[in-house]
């Protein structure tokens, strides 16, 4: 399979994540089913149990999937893109760069935390990152496949909630951790790092048909709601806002001869 050529560029930082691209296999990406509506259909599949009039309770042996999509092959990046990427980027292009937040972990200023993904960008901004760097923002079908490894799982890690392994708020309402250095916890099924947790991770898409909203994924490191955390969810913020807890991770597809 040839993929889209990656120049050199004398952008060290750049072309050290380009060269660290993960190859993502092509494969089905499956995602969990409401058990009510399948078991009904399928009951094989499971047991339905009346115990009143109006309360049926449901399990099944195994998680029960609905294919999605077909994913062709395509390059993920390892980690989200970087303060010190970023700042190669406004360098290179005349950009202003944000003043970093007002918040301990960003208190000495951006250089003392480069190896850490790179926050208060809009979606236009990491559009414009992507264009600059020759790559592209993945689709959402794209990151919730490389999150998941297309198995259905709930997160990178599994089924089962752990805050120990993803950077996110260990109280119940956002606190003030900070993000992380990239790469600090488990890899998923792929390789990737910081699928879950860190920073919520802009893709290409759009939220709906009403085009007001880009997509973003999973979860970051001053929220606890654990759904934010799973593979499958998708959150939504029109493309010209930024926050402390957004980033982004780039993505190289396959050339197409034509």
């Amino acid at each position: 399979m040839a993929w889209e050529k990656l120049e050199p560029s004398g952008r060290p930082l750049l072309e050290a994540y380009k060269a660290q691209l993960v190859s993502i296999p092509a494969g089905k990406l499956l995602r969990r089913t409401g058990m009510m509506s399948v078991l009904r259909e399928r009951p094989a599949k499971g047991i339905v149990a009346r115990l009143t009039g109006k309360t049926e309770v449901i399990t099944a042996e195994e998680p029960i999937l609905s294919e999605v999509a077909t994913i062709p092959a395509f390059q993920m990046g390892r980690t989200p893109v970087t303060v010190g990427m970023w700042q190669e980027f406004c360098g290179a292009t005349h950009r202003e760069m944000q003043a970093p937040p007002d918040h301990p972990v960003w208190g000495s200023g951006w250089d003392a935390v480069r190896d850490h993904p790179i926050v208060r960008v809009t979606w236009e901004d990491c559009q414009a990152y992507a264009d600059w760097a020759g790559l592209v923002l993945p689709t959402a079908a794209q990151w919730e496949y490389a999150a998941s490894g297309g198995d259905g799982r709930v997160y990178p890690w599994g089924d089962d909630w752990d805050a120990s392994k993803c950077q996110c708020s260990k109280k119940s309402r956002v606190d003030s951790g900070g993000t992380s250095r990239v790469g600090s916890f488990p890899a998923g099924p792929f390789g990737l790092y910081d699928m879950a947790g860190n920073v919520f991770e802009w893709s290409a898409d759009w939220y709906d048909d009403t085009k007001t909203f880009r997509c973003l994924h999973g979860g970051a490191w001053g929220h606890s709601a654990r759904e934010e955390f799973c593979c499958a969810y998708r959150g939504r913020m029109v493309p010209t806002m930024w926050s402390f807890f957004w980033g982004f991770r780039l993505a190289n597809l396959p050339h197409i001869s034509r």
